[in-house]
């Protein structure tokens, strides 16, 4: 109980941890083929999915169907969602093809036991909608979605925010299609008919709101996309109240963590497309405060995952930020002339593990004009990185309560390397 109740807070790291004591319980009391493995290991995938931790979401899915169908036909309506979980983890790591299979056999279970009309039904319409249209396959998606529209009132009112949210998936294919008039037109009405409810989930309220940032954004109104968007991701911080027009909360208040650090990202293309209308430097510092917010975000989430692949998936995730991070701050060096720029532009290439400085600068910022000797910058580069890949091993060896004499030799050997790059 403890697991699911931090999972609705949001809490999906404390969640984590409460489910793998319950499956340690199980492991010593339970048979291996009990269905309370099934559940724990479905609510596990749940979390790991939740917070990117895709390899690890997919393998405990894959075990909770594998359980499940060793207590149920393989055609009984609880299996279907089991099969659905597996696509949409599939889906999530950007491979609708491999998602594809698991979502249709989910349909077709429900099609054996619900009339069309019924909402699993025409909820499994709209997570194989959703897979199509990643597959190209936009005509097909829009009528899977649009089916949700024959659904039986009695089931589901026409202002729930799941029906709502198949009404904003039209609008996201109305995008891709380029249809923008019809998107905008179709997605507006389901927003105000959201925000008039009493409660919505802050992920489906930022999920919508980011939609329409997006229809703004491609109709041509980026301010409207950006202040939408900063609605949008303040969603996610329930106890945030700002005080300033483009403020965020820190990410010690966000929920939905992973879900605000993908937003961000597309914010941070927001404020610099927005900065390219105007002549000042605001949006480009708006957008270095987004990215520096993002990368304390990234370190939150780092410590959560529970695997090596999923941290080094996160920060291959998350390079287009330390590189939004480095040509923000390297711009406002050159227009300012302020060496805290150019420090941030440092601090942000070492924690990014990549020498994407220089990547930056050779993507077409003006080397040369800063009056930084490449070679000089190179150099300084690599000792920071090395600084900061090994102050990363021994935050990980305090946290994995590594023996003394391994933290001390690390110690000793990241106090070289700063008395290097001090001299």
């Amino acid at each position: 109980n403890n697991g699911i109740d931090y999972y609705k807070t949001g809490d999906f790291y404390r969640s984590t941890q409460a489910f793998l004591q319950a499956l340690a319980i199980f492991r010593n009391v339970s048979e291996p083929d009990s269905e309370d493995f099934n559940r724990i290991y479905n609510n596990l995938g749940g979390n790991y999915r939740k917070v990117g931790d895709y390899e690890k979401a997919l393998e405990y899915a894959e075990k909770a169907l594998e359980i499940k169908l060793k207590n149920y036909p393989p055609d009984h309506p609880s299996v279907a969602k089991y099969h659905m979980n597996i696509g949409k983890v599939y889906a999530d790591m950007g491979e609708p093809e491999k998602a594809l299979p698991f979502l249709e056999r989910a349909l077709e279970i429900e099609q054996i036991h619900y009339p069309d009309d019924h909402p699993d039904v025409t909820g499994m319409k709209g997570e194989l909608a959703n897979v199509l249209a990643d597959l190209g396959q936009y005509e097909k998606a829009l009528e899977y979605h649009l089916a949700t529209e024959s659904v039986d009132p009695r089931y589901m009112s026409h202002d729930h925010p799941y029906f709502l949210a198949m009404y904003s998936n039209v609008a996201q294919i109305y995008l891709e299609m380029g249809r923008y008039d019809e998107a905008l037109e179709i997605h507006r009405r389901a927003v105000e008919k959201l925000e008039n409810r009493a409660y919505v989930p802050p992920d489906k309220r930022t999920e919508m709101l980011w939609l329409l940032a997006s229809i703004y954004d491609a109709r041509g109104d980026t301010e409207l996309a950006v202040r939408t968007a900063i609605d949008g991701l303040r969603g996610l911080a329930p106890d945030f109240n700002a005080t300033a027009p483009y403020q965020l909360p820190d990410p010690g208040q966000v929920i939905e963590r992973k879900l605000f650090l993908d937003l961000s990202d597309q914010l941070i293309y927001l404020y610099e497309k927005r900065a390219k209308e105007e002549t000042g430097l605001e949006y480009y510092k708006y957008a270095l405060e987004t990215a520096e917010n993002s990368i304390r975000l990234i370190g939150l989430l780092r410590t959560s995952y529970h695997s090596d692949d999923a941290r080094r998936m996160l920060q291959e995730s998350s390079s287009d930020i330390y590189k939004a991070a480095v040509r923000n701050a390297f711009y406002l060096y050159e227009k300012l002339g302020d060496p805290q720029y150019l420090e941030k532009a440092f601090e942000f290439s070492e924690a990014s593990k990549a020498n994407i400085l220089k990547q930056v600068l050779n993507e077409g910022l003006a080397l040369r004009s800063a009056g930084i000797p490449e070679a000089t910058l190179d150099s300084l580069d690599q000792m920071k990185i090395r600084i900061s890949n090994t102050e990363n091993t021994l935050n990980d060896e305090l946290i994995n309560g590594s023996p003394e004499r391994v933290i001390d030799s690390v110690s000793a050997h990241l106090f070289i390397e700063k008395e290097n790059y001090q001299a």
